[in-house]
């Protein structure tokens, strides 16, 4: 089975009622993102960047793509890199935006009014026609939910203080362009389906949704998970495995909960599980699990670098089908054999603007940009299919995502769920050098481009967190590519051209790496 033809297996049964847009992209490989063209070579050395994310994976991700390190295995077409963003010189442009108009721009939020209520409402994206693909006159996509107003357990609340479902957790950002010294500051949220937040009985329990985070923290990580302590009698669940009901500090991670064995939901979603109307498995989000991510300016305040109000994108994704351990494997059987057979052919994406596109394993993404004006609208297809090539076939991926398994652990005394605008990095900062240790090795930066290198800095943390200036820069060097709405040829705020980055890759060049980089996906932190 090629990828076109699981591509439409998989269109066919979770988006029939969709519609795939069939127009042409300046970039028909949009989903190639433009850290693939990273020289590895470089001053006499070798870098490899590329482990962290084509490594050997951790089934039910079979994706075992870490050969990927050892040459760049670009198409014909693809080879040119139009990320030409990365090639410019923004300095005569930048030079306009004076300090106090970026900062008084990267203040004011372009997501919730002052009153705190959502701008990105249903009637908003119903009014704008070009957004409504199937001209029903309705949005058929994700309407923003979040408040990103977190109480102490990192859970959103609503202007009337009701939870809505959204839970904030605390995670080591993946290196390359997601560490602020990149020029942005992000975060993620989860929210599991309404059953997994509800008692047996129907009513809504935020005890019963926290251990159900943990069991899905723990079957994702795919090892034991500490909890603070509970009840198992209350649950009528053995958590820990012991073979009673008692008091329970973790979640025991069951190796052979492939099939729904061996571990169980508490609450409504664990009845439904014992009549087979749930299903649990290890490495997998429950299905109608969605995430939010939010990408911000940098704000600057008194040589403090914290989240700015501004959103630059609000990306979202929703497991809309559930795909199940055999599929994964003829997914990355697939996949291997198009290359061999295939080796021109490019993706093809289903989906279109209003609705988000399809990965091909289940999940859906959508997101929205910043407009010329600065306020937030939906990506449009080509800067939707941008989202794919990260979230289909890694041997990073968990269930087609990044964050979860970096999930900061829970340990008595210390915050794994929270949002940063509750904390700083130097929160973790005793466990940033092991977590980024093997990567600056490799990389001899943090960042996939190699503009700050790791011997001119004194710390993990210098390099996480730029200066001031550098973060008032990037600011600017962004808003230049807000202004000309140039999202198509890069988002990176590369304030100079790049000169550690191809334009164009020779056929069959090589990276310089001799042999793959081989991480215990379980235990490496990345």
């Amino acid at each position: 089975m090629t990828r076109l033809a699981t591509y439409f297996i998989i269109f066919f049964v979770f988006a029939l009622s969709e519609y795939a847009q069939s127009q042409s992209l300046y970039n028909q490989a949009a989903y190639i993102p433009p850290q693939c063209y990273v020289k590895t070579q470089s001053e006499g050395k070798t870098h490899n960047p590329c482990f962290a994310c084509h490594t050997d994976s951790l089934e039910p991700n079979f994706i075992n793509d870490g050969d990927t390190q050892l040459e760049y295995g670009f198409q014909d077409y693809s080879r040119r890199n139009r990320w030409s963003n990365l090639f410019q010189n923004r300095a005569h442009d930048m030079s306009k935006i004076k300090d106090s108009q970026i900062i008084e721009y990267v203040n004011r939020s372009n997501y919730l009014s002052e009153d705190g209520h959502i701008l990105i409402t249903k009637s908003y994206l119903e009014s704008q026609k070009e957004w409504d693909v199937n001209g029903d006159g309705k949005w058929s996509g994700y309407v923003p939910d979040s408040y990103f107003n977190f109480d102490q357990d990192g859970f959103d609340r609503d202007l009337n203080n009701e939870y809505t479902g959204w839970r904030s957790y605390l995670y080591f950002p993946f290196p390359g362009l997601f560490v602020p010294s990149a020029g942005s500051f992000g975060d993620v949220l989860i929210r599991l389906p309404e059953i997994y937040r509800m008692t047996k009985s129907g009513e809504f329990g935020i005890d019963i949704y926290k251990i159900n985070l943990a069991i899905v923290e723990s079957l994702i990580k795919q090892k034991d998970i500490a909890i603070p302590s509970v009840n198992e009698q209350v649950l009528g669940v053995d958590l820990n495995r012991n073979n009673q009901l008692d008091m329970a500090s973790k979640i025991v991670f069951y190796q052979n909960a492939v099939d729904g064995s061996g571990m169980q939901y508490v609450g409504l979603a664990g009845d439904l599980q014992n009549k087979n109307k749930v299903k649990l498995a290890a490495g997998f989000f429950p299905l109608n699990t969605e995430f939010l991510h939010s990408v911000r300016y940098l704000a600057v305040n008194d040589s403090n670098i914290t989240m700015a109000k501004r959103l630059k994108e609000l990306r979202y994704a929703k497991k809309v089908g559930w795909t199940e351990r055999v599929f994964h494997e003829q997914f990355a059987v697939a996949e291997a054999q198009e290359r061999e057979l295939f080796p021109q052919q490019l993706m093809r994406v289903a989906g279109n603007q209003e609705t988000g596109v399809f990965n091909g394993l289940g999940w859906k993404y959508q997101g929205f940009i910043e407009d010329k004006s600065g306020e937030l609208r939906p990506q449009n297809y080509e800067e939707h299919v941008f989202c794919v090539g990260c979230h289909s076939a890694l041997g990073v991926l968990s269930d087609s995502n990044f964050s979860f398994s970096r999930k900061v652990a829970y340990q008595l005394g210390k915050k794994d769920w929270g949002h940063w605008s509750q904390f700083t990095f130097n929160y973790l900062f005793s466990e940033m050098e092991e977590h980024y240790a093997e990567y600056i090795k490799e990389n001899d930066g943090l960042i996939d481009y190699r503009v700050k290198k790791y011997e001119a800095y004194a710390s993990i943390m210098d390099m996480l967190m730029p200066s001031a200036s550098e973060a008032m820069q990037m600011n600017k060097s962004y808003k230049v590519i807000v202004d000309e709405q140039s999202f198509i040829y890069g988002r990176d705020a590369n304030t100079q051209s790049l000169e550690t980055v191809y334009r164009v890759v020779k056929p069959g060049q090589k990276t310089g790496i001799t042999s793959p980089k081989v991480v215990d996906k379980k235990n490496y932190p990345l």
